[in-house]
């Protein structure tokens, strides 16, 4: 998405990318990112070659129902309605991106990089 024709996914891309390097320092994790919950993040990387699909969608809801067969469970935060309606479709727990991480530009939503 860092990459993509749309300058504000670019710009968003980016800015978690920076706050992603913040948090790990060279390892994958997990690390904490709220400390009023026990919530944590880490980076699950593939032994294999991943499949890339031409719509980033289908490749977040792709890894969610891997972290489901993982795990057991998964739950996606995302601002996007479309993403929500998918992945529920999809029987993938789904949860609004809280408001205090949304915040408007020119009339578009744009994920601001802090969620501690």
């Amino acid at each position: 998405m860092k990459t993509d024709n749309k300058e504000r996914l670019r710009k968003s891309s980016r800015e978690i990318l920076s706050w992603m390097e913040s948090l790990f320092k060279g390892g994958t994790g997990p690390v904490t990112i709220r400390n009023d919950d026990d919530t944590t993040i880490e980076i699950l990387l593939s032994e294999r070659p991943r499949y890339r699909p031409s719509d980033p969608d289908e490749e977040v809801l792709d890894v969610c129902h891997e972290f489901q067969r993982f795990v057991g469970n998964s739950l996606l935060v995302t601002a996007d309605s479309g993403m929500r309606l998918r992945a529920g479709a999809e029987l993938i727990d789904v949860l609004l991106m809280p408001q205090k991480y949304i915040k408007k530009m020119k009339d578009e939503i744009h994920v601001v990089g802090d969620f501690t």
